[in-house]
């Protein structure tokens, strides 16, 4: 009986400046299909367009604002101790930088102070102060409704 002599030799691959055998290029191909997989990924980018106000109402909308123009940051909102009124309409400032707050239900004008205190200014017979203006002489005035009257209020 003759002896059957095989011999092996290891194939190399060139790829840049590596070097692989045939048998690190099969572990580096079952390697790079196990982790180029979907599930492997964790996740991945999704757009979608909403095209009525409808789809947007079930979302949390957390600093943003939702105009018919679109979406868009919001201002902080911060709660402003000692108003009862359940609407806050108009905001002006003052050139010391002191704010005006005219609410609703009924109409009132408060003054928010450099230091955080309000004080109220003003109560109405009106149920909403929706406008309010500074002038440069510090007198506020103040548009009220559903009657549409304007007061003019002095803070001394």
């Amino acid at each position: 009986m003759s002896k059957l002599k095989i011999q092996v030799e290891k194939i190399y691959l060139k790829f840049g400046f590596w070097n692989l055998d045939f048998t690190s290029l099969i572990l580096l191909c079952l390697f790079w299909v196990f982790f180029s997989s979907r599930e492997s990924l964790g996740v991945s980018s999704q757009v979608w367009t909403q095209s009525v106000t409808a789809g947007f109402e079930t979302g949390k909308k957390n600093n943003t604002s939702l105009t018919p123009h679109g979406i868009s940051l919001s201002p902080e909102v911060v709660k402003i101790e000692g108003i009862t009124e359940p609407y806050v309409w108009a905001l002006a400032k003052d050139q010391q930088g002191q704010v005006y707050v005219g609410t609703g239900d009924p109409g009132s004008v408060y003054l928010l102070t450099l230091q955080n205190k309000l004080q109220s200014l003003f109560r109405s017979t009106e149920l909403h102060v929706h406008t309010l203006t500074v002038s440069p002489t510090v007198e506020i005035y103040a548009g009220s409704s559903p009657e549409v009257h304007i007061y003019r209020i002095s803070p001394n």
